[in-house]
């Protein structure tokens, strides 16, 4: 019986971090998607960047 709340005193824990590590992933990833389902993440580009380096 003590080995199997040896194993119960691992097992719980991890799984609770597994889940909430898991549920807070899932929310933030849906919290950065807009409304057309793009990723609301805003990346800046420099001018000329993908100009190359034409003259």
């Amino acid at each position: 019986m003590k080995k199997f709340l040896k194993i119960l005193l691992i097992v719980v824990p991890a799984v609770v971090v597994v889940g909430t590590a898991t549920f807070l992933l899932v929310y933030k990833y849906k919290n950065t998607k807009s409304d057309d389902g793009e990723k609301s993440i805003i990346v800046e580009v420099p001018d000329g960047l993908f100009d190359g380096h034409k003259s």
